[in-house]
């Protein structure tokens, strides 16, 4: 039980950290910046950053990390996304948002909250992982877009982000099912 209600406050920091982005993400804000304030803004819940805080700005899908001295910024018209870790010795939460800068893109951010809501509501104990790569690829499709292949969901464990399983973002055969309290980042 208590390993449940520390992954809740875990990922009480991490929504109220990825609410916070809104705010932060701007053009011309230094991406270094941005990913400052997300690690102080853990630190100051409680937590710790499980990882580095990833901005990922326009055709960079995932795992930018800002570099010491960094001087990379938001530039106009963009579409951010923001990848957030939280630990709470150990339990960790793992949580992301897209942020659109340019009206033309907004179909896109949608579109990502979309896919996401629609893979989480097929996640259940039992159901194979192939299941909700299908759902993430037939939605996002339907949605007039392809997911990234090579980017995966993740099953996460008491100090391990990535462990075990492997969700894939798109219809292909992978061997496992979802297990009752066990925890995944889609």
């Amino acid at each position: 039980m208590e390993d449940l209600e520390r992954l809740r406050e875990a990922g009480a920091i991490a929504r109220r950290v990825r609410e916070g982005v809104y705010r932060i993400v701007k053009e011309g804000v230094k991406v270094i910046e941005v990913c400052e304030a997300v690690e102080e803004r853990i630190r100051e819940l409680g937590a710790e950053p499980a990882f580095p805080c990833n901005v990922g700005i326009n055709e960079v899908a995932a795992h930018y990390t800002s570099p010491p001295g960094d001087q990379t910024v938001i530039p106009p018209k963009s579409i951010v996304k923001v990848d957030i870790g939280v630990s709470l010795d150990g339990y960790i939460a793992d949580t992301a948002t897209t942020i659109s800068l340019n009206p033309e893109l907004e179909v896109l951010a949608e579109a990502s909250r979309a896919v996401l809501h629609e893979a989480i509501k097929a996640m259940a104990p039992g159901v194979n992982v192939s299941k909700i790569g299908l759902i993430i690829q037939k939605t996002a499709n339907s949605l007039g877009f392809k997911p990234i292949r090579n980017l995966t969901g993740h099953e996460i464990k008491r100090y391990e982000l990535h462990a075990g399983l492997t969700i894939p973002n798109v219809a292909a055969p992978a061997p496992g099912k979802l297990q009752v309290n066990h925890v995944y980042a889609v």
